[in-house]
């Protein structure tokens, strides 16, 4: 499943859910079953709202304890993700 989702294509930016569940509709998946890889709080925060599952990997600072919690996992790069999935999903 391939396919682009540009912030003009949306009402709202992050921390708005719109791009998420836009990406869903597209895909015909349901929010809980996509998966958001996220760096910031705003996407945290819009991965929240969509009901979406969001793996947090830390780029310029940690996420606080509110956004860790709002959080499935936090990764310290994307070269854990796959593992990360393996794991769950055993």
């Amino acid at each position: 499943m391939d396919d682009i989702i540009y912030g003009f294509e949306v009402e709202h930016g992050k921390p708005a859910s719109d791009i998420f569940l836009k990406t869903c509709e597209k895909l015909d998946v349901f929010p809980e079953e996509a998966l958001v890889l996220e760096d910031s709080e705003a996407g945290i925060d819009s991965a929240y709202q969509a009901h979406i599952p969001v793996i947090c990997i830390p780029d310029l600072k940690n996420p606080d304890d509110l956004h860790q919690k709002r959080c499935t996992t936090l990764l310290k790069s994307l070269d854990e993700v796959i593992e990360y999935i393996i794991k769950s999903n055993a």
